[in-house]
């Protein structure tokens, strides 16, 4: 749209008020808010309010609320690689619209924190009995520490995610908190036993960003409701009481904000006879029911609970538990609400690598290889139980049961490998048998993304795929066809950064990963970094 254009289309355009009335558009107003967000930059504040006109329907009228939202949607827009900054910009003209909704304020008037905290308090959404641990002095003290800048440290995606998962509510569409009142919320109520100099220091530890806490002591901490559990490791026993206790503790983690990890190994498989001489119904009936209880969970405003079942390679139903997830599957053998893991260890990935039959036990019988802390220990007692007659047990291609997982992961993105011989060693007391949701790196990778190839860390595949919804494929092996070729990434995430990590030198260029990383070789197929010998053959493409 050429200048003229432009002109007059701002000549025509009229500003329907909140209140119904109508008034000629003023740009001095809306530059005032873009000079805010651009730190003064008039340049960008030009780009943002011109690119935000276009979008001004034919009938040259619009609300003011369409009209603001559209401004934040033309920021958004220009969030690039190149363009960094709109993120920050961005994210200081959604809080000017956090302001306004929440307390009718501008930026340069923050709400006082013993109205946040009277407000909370009447609406039951504030513990009464924390708050009164406070005095009158305490809270003009602390209201006066809060530091309304560090508003401005978020990005916008930060912000929303914020926004909806943390600022507390005093009605259904009422927030009651804008970010500053969350981070003080949670520091009054992980202190409120304490001097108050102790309230300020984790203010200010988690409003600088530098740490956070869980989700459960996010969203509720100086509430009635609180359980600090972030994540809860469990596992089902084989016996009525423990199997429906274990539903409770689902349904009370999950509504308290917690995430759930169930290890169901041990329960027998179907089949098989109950101590009373019923046959047992197996494992997926069980799961089904945790899925059941979670997804009737409401963890917030918007998010469902969620947990992830882990089962042990060795388990009779292990066929059965792959295909929770399948597609092709039927009500019955389906439970595609949760999330999955395959519990693997040394044993079983040998023969994988080999191809190799292995056996498959009823937990009824096997219950020793669970408990089994090492490697050397589950051996030995796997091989008891191969030589042990009158129980049951069935034989199957480990690697036939490793591409069935690879199948579903692929399909799905929803099933996960949890290696028990590479947790446990690191592990100082009970043997861990199941896990959250966890994966690492920022290693480069090749990928493609609209048709074109580049080379990209792993950590940015947030910026791909979550910020911006691309399709992202990632050059991988495909070992059955000899080739490399592009699949489609289903899902990613990142947690520890403190790992050891070992270097393997290859024609002046390094690999630096974790020991117990594989590593394709054409000699060898994959195998660990640790055992990586000069003789091996690696490929090594060009970075």
């Amino acid at each position: 749209m050429n200048q003229t254009k432009l002109k007059d289309l701002k000549r025509d355009v009229i500003i329907i008020k909140r209140d119904g009335r109508e008034e000629p558009f003023a740009r001095r107003k809306l530059n005032k808010v873009c000079l805010f967000a651009t730190d003064g930059d008039q340049r960008l504040a030009d780009m943002l309010i011109n690119a935000t006109l276009i979008k001004v329907p034919k009938s040259g009228k619009i609300h003011v609320a369409k009209m603001f939202q559209n401004l934040i949607d033309t920021s958004n827009s220009m969030i690039t690689r190149l363009n960094p900054q709109f993120e920050f910009i961005t994210a200081k003209l959604e809080l000017v619209k956090m302001y306004a909704i929440s307390y009718g304020v501008k930026t340069n008037v923050y709400p006082n924190l013993d109205e946040v905290l009277k407000k909370g308090v009447s609406a039951s959404t504030y513990d009464r009995e924390i708050v009164k641990m406070f005095s009158d002095e305490d809270i003009i003290e602390l209201n006066s520490y809060i530091k309304q800048d560090r508003d401005y440290l978020f990005t916008y995606n930060a912000l929303q995610n914020f926004n909806a998962k943390y600022c507390l509510k005093y009605t259904k569409t009422k927030k009651l908190e804008l970010p500053q009142h969350t981070y003080m919320r949670v520091a009054m109520g992980l202190t409120y036993n304490l001097n108050i100099e102790w309230t300020k220091l984790i203010y200010d530890i988690i409003s600088y960003h530098l740490a956070t806490f869980g989700s459960p002591t996010m969203t509720q901490a100086m509430t009635s409701a609180y359980q600090a559990a972030s994540c809860v490791l469990s596992t089902f026993g084989n016996n009525t009481f423990d199997l429906m206790n274990k539903l409770m503790t689902a349904g009370l983690y999950t509504k308290g904000s917690g995430g759930l990890a169930f290890d169901i190994t041990l329960v027998q498989a179907k089949g098989s006879l109950t101590r009373k001489g019923i046959e047992a119904s197996g494992i997926v009936p069980y799961i089904q029911n945790v899925q059941a209880v979670v997804k009737s969970m409401m963890q917030g405003d918007t998010r469902r609970g969620m947990a992830i079942i882990t089962c042990h390679w060795w388990h009779y139903e292990i066929e059965d538990f792959l295909v929770l997830k399948d597609n092709g599957g039927t009500h019955e053998t389906r439970a595609e609400g949760l999330k999955y893991a395959l519990a693997t260890n040394k044993f079983f990935m040998d023969a994988v690598r080999n191809r190799e039959d292995v056996y498959l036990f009823d937990p009824l019988d096997a219950h020793t290889l669970h408990s089994a802390e090492t490697d050397d220990d589950f051996v030995e007692e796997y091989h008891k139980l191969v030589q042990r007659s009158g129980i049951r047990k069935k034989s199957v291609n480990a690697y036939e049961i490793y591409k069935q997982y690879i199948k579903v992961e692929f399909e799905t993105g929803n099933v996960y490998e949890t290696r028990l011989s590479v947790i446990n060693p690191n592990m100082t007391g009970r043997k861990v048998n199941s896990s959250n949701l966890c994966v690492s790196g920022d290693t480069l990778i090749d990928v493609k993304i609209n048709d074109i190839e580049m080379k990209i860390k792993i950590l940015e595949l947030d910026v791909y795929m979550n910020k911006r919804n691309f399709d992202v494929y990632i050059l991988s092996r495909n070992l059955e066809a000899e080739v490399d070729e592009y699949n489609l990434i289903v899902d990613f995430g990142l947690t520890g950064k403190d790992r050891d990590v070992i270097d393997i030198s290859v024609y002046n260029k390094k690999l630096i990963l974790t020991p117990e990383h594989e590593v394709y070789t054409l000699n060898e197929g994959y195998k660990e970094a640790k055992s990586i010998r000069a003789i091996d053959n690696l490929i090594i493409r060009n970075i």
